[in-house]
């Protein structure tokens, strides 16, 4: 099943290795198709009042915690299967080119 889970990331810039929670996007054969590009940004706009919003950021902080149990990602070499939104001729790649 497609979806999506945070992640760590991790990525080398200017010689400092930088470790950011990212959004990782997999694909039916659980194969990561996409990556955020950016950090993910902790905000929440639907909240009715304080108590609802420090209710929705500590799940939202315990399902960022529990998915970076995962193995870290290096944005560096992360070579990416194909998306389930792509036509052959968009992402020629064969699967076994993919790691």
């Amino acid at each position: 099943m497609s979806g999506w889970m945070y992640r760590l990331g991790k990525r080398v810039e200017n010689g400092y290795v930088i470790y950011e929670v990212i959004e990782a996007y997999y694909n039916d054969d659980h194969k990561i198709w996409g990556v955020t590009t950016s950090p993910v940004s902790l905000q929440v706009c639907y909240a009715n009042d304080d108590n609802e919003a420090k209710e929705s950021f500590a799940k939202m902080l315990e399902r960022i915690r529990k998915d970076l149990e995962m193995d870290i990602i290096d944005l560096d070499k992360i070579r990416l299967a194909e998306s389930p939104f792509s036509t052959p001729t968009e992402n020629p790649k064969k699967e076994e080119d993919h790691v």
